[in-house]
């Protein structure tokens, strides 16, 4: 299938550009969950975050990516050659929700930012509930994943290049999150499916921000 082909070849290339130029260390890759598929869970900085994750961890990630993305000449070439989802973050939909959840309940993996833009100042650092709802509804693992050296990556890349040395980018996976220990531990219950319907806002806000706090730790 040419849709295939076209998305190894450029793999390859990224692959290619990004060791040429980046130290790229993936630590505890066994962590990802084998014979099923799950939701990756990352911080987000830089625009390098999405393509390192496909390129280094699975490159098969459907992420959601904001609309505008589509819409930009060249980019949204990429975004829809690697399925990704879009999202209005001005105007949320529920369609964005629905349609990883069709993907993941279709054995693929979902990529999520939970902060829901590019952060550079730690302090305002916020998780939203939408991969709360992604696990409520698909009950599948949520694989925490801290992205190091993404931070001003721009600045330190040029220092080490006219010093001919490669930027160090450490992409570190932390142990999957099972939503219903979460449950257990937080709630007393021994499943999500016996959480009152009335704690359920608080409950996608707290597992978000039990996520987000597992990330960066």
């Amino acid at each position: 299938m040419l849709k295939n082909l076209l998305k190894k070849l450029f793999i390859k290339l990224a692959k290619l550009l990004f060791n040429l130029f980046f130290k790229i260390n993936v630590v505890r890759l066994d962590r990802l969950p084998k014979g099923s598929n799950y939701i990756i869970c990352a911080n987000h900085s830089s625009y390098l975050d999405p393509p390192l994750l496909i390129i280094y961890l699975n490159n098969e990630i459907n992420f959601i990516a904001k609309k505008e993305l589509f819409r930009v000449f060249f980019i949204n070439f990429f975004v829809r050659l690697y399925d990704c989802i879009s999202v209005d973050r001005d105007n949320p939909n529920p369609i964005t929700l629905k349609e990883a959840i069709k993907r993941l309940n279709s054995n693929r993996i979902v990529g999520i930012f939970p902060e829901g833009t590019r952060v550079k100042n730690l302090t305002k650092s916020k998780a939203y509930p939408g991969v709360s709802v992604l696990a409520y509804y698909t009950n599948k693992l949520i694989v925490p994943v801290k992205i190091e050296g993404n931070l001003n990556w721009k600045s330190e890349f040029l220092k080490n290049l006219f010093k001919l040395k490669k930027h160090n980018i450490n992409i570190i996976i932390k142990e999957p999150i099972n939503i219903n220990e979460f449950v257990k531990l937080k709630y007393n219950f021994d499943s999500i499916n016996k959480l009152p319907k009335e704690k359920l806002k608080d409950f996608f806000q707290d597992f978000a921000d039990f996520i987000l706090i597992k990330i960066y730790e």
